[in-house]
């Protein structure tokens, strides 16, 4: 005897459990907008299952690739059979000696079960139960438990909607966090969770990623959501947070500019004096890979009257999270040499002076701008640079 209705008054749950108890056999069929699924039962337990339109994830040939145990090579050329012969991919693998039979079931259970799994996720849905209904003649059959899989449906369920509750609006736009800072000293990334993480690019939403990802919209959750708790992967900045951040940065440079040169030009001034002209070609420390950024971030830095245009612009090749970092350690380096190089030619009492009658005159500079000062660290790097540390 078959029945019908709707999920929204009836749990997929309660219909797996009722065709259990009593160990039916037929087709369960569930309809909902432009999808459809069937399971078939035989004695209560599952033997096969489809979907219409299939996702990614029930598709058998994903689910061997997922697992490692077909190429993407072996998959093409086996697809290419199925398609002229007609028969079916798990028959067509066996043929071509690719897989023997007993991988092909283990993988069919899979892909049943995801198929299944799915329906957890329906918030509404029309079905009806077909007694005695079989599937198609041919077609390899497996056998599940139908209670265990319902459990397992359920947790999976559970999981997902607090993982679903957890992660950002879905169109809200991801990027790569440009400063992780992780919870866990450690984390281990799988190849889903490597997957996701390569979609993120600073234009795809979370709707675009979950769906685009080849392992389906659960494991892309949880994946997506693995990604954001250990901060490897951020929300992007709207539009209104974007301009305050590039207002804020300009004060930064402008804020940069002001101290240095002024220290620089402190500095410069006593080596000259004591040294003559060309005092200033007597250094040649610099970062790894920075001499000629170096060389030119110190004309810009000393030269009066500069532009904090030309700084930004010594600094707009480098990428824009570190931009501001780069900045700040390329003219903290540039004045400790400087310190360095006075105590080495002038001898460290003359430096100490310097570097005293700077950091007093520093002072009132940074208490113009305490906040912007503080929340980038610049008093601190400028006193160590004084230092000569």
């Amino acid at each position: 005897m078959g029945f019908t209705g709707n999920l929204k008054t009836v749990s997929f749950g309660d219909i797996l459990q009722l065709i259990s108890t009593g160990k039916k056999t037929g087709v369960l069929q569930l309809l909902r907008a432009n999808a459809a699924k069937k399971i078939y039962f035989r004695g209560g337990n599952i033997v096969t299952a489809a979907a219409q339109p299939s996702t990614i994830e029930e598709r058998l040939g994903q689910v061997l690739l997922r697992r490692g145990q077909i190429t993407a090579d072996d998959l093409d050329k086996a697809l290419k059979k199925q398609r002229s012969s007609g028969k079916r991919l798990g028959h067509v693998l066996i043929e071509m000696g690719i897989l023997d039979r007993a991988i092909i079931l283990d993988s069919l259970r899979a892909q049943v079960e995801e198929v299944v799994y799915s329906v957890f996720a329906w918030p509404e849905a029309e079905f009806r139960f077909l007694d005695g209904e079989a599937p198609d003649p041919g077609q390899i059959l497996v056998e599940l438990n139908t209670l265990n899989v319902m459990m397992e449906g359920a947790r999976r369920f559970d999981e997902y909607a607090e993982v679903a509750h957890s992660l950002p609006d879905a169109a809200t736009v991801l990027r790569l966090s440009p400063s992780p800072r992780m919870e866990e000293p450690n984390i281990v990334l799988t190849g889903e969770d490597i997957d996701v993480l390569v979609a993120v690019n600073g234009e795809r939403s979370v709707s675009d990623i979950i769906s685009s990802a080849a392992h389906g919209e659960y494991s892309a959750s949880k994946s997506l959501h693995k990604l954001l708790k250990s901060s490897l992967v951020e929300p992007c900045p709207d539009a209104a947070e974007r301009a305050s951040r590039k207002g804020e940065e300009e004060m930064v440079y402008e804020l940069i500019y002001r101290l240095y040169t002024h220290a620089l030009q402190a500095v410069h001034k006593v080596l000259v004096e004591y040294l003559g002209p060309s005092g200033e070609r007597l250094f040649c420390r610099a970062p790894e890979g920075w001499e000629s950024d170096r060389s030119r971030l110190f004309d810009v830095l000393i030269t009066p009257g500069g532009p904090v245009d030309s700084l930004q612009k010594e600094m707009s090749g480098i990428p824009d999270p570190v931009r501001l970092h780069r900045a700040l350690s390329s003219a903290n380096q540039i004045l400790a040499d400087r310190v360095r190089l006075t105590a080495d030619w002038l001898g460290p009492g003359i430096a100490g002076r310097v570097t005293s009658g700077i950091q007093k005159d520093l002072s009132f500079l940074l208490a113009q701008k305490r906040s912007l000062a503080d929340k980038y660290d610049i008093g601190r790097d400028i006193r160590q640079a004084l230092r000569g540390v």
